[in-house]
């Protein structure tokens, strides 16, 4: 993550959960992630990234999308690959 073009590694894990899904194409899915307990996440610049760990295990760094100061929630998109190592299908469920 990025904060006033300084690098910052937050090792502590917030829960999310998916509040919206948007179709943007047939391939890519805008995803708003909110926290499940009350609170501030941390501000971020654009280039941020987060890793997701999704509810089957899987892994994934994702770029945040709309830049905030003060964000209520997280934004990310996501491409499906047909010859992906899981992609969006584990990680979500969601795909149809």
């Amino acid at each position: 993550m990025h904060l006033a073009g300084k690098q910052v590694r937050l090792n502590n894990r917030i829960k999310m959960r998916v509040s919206a899904r948007r179709e943007l194409t047939s391939d890519i899915a805008e995803f708003t992630l909110s926290p499940v307990s009350a609170g501030p996440l941390p501000p971020f610049d654009a280039g941020a990234h987060i890793t997701v760990e999704t509810p089957s295990g899987a892994v994934r760094c994702y770029s945040l999308i709309h830049p905030s100061d003060a964000p209520e929630n997280y934004t990310i998109a996501v491409k499906r690959e047909a010859d992906s190592r899981g992609g969006r299908n584990p990680c979500f469920g969601i795909w149809n």
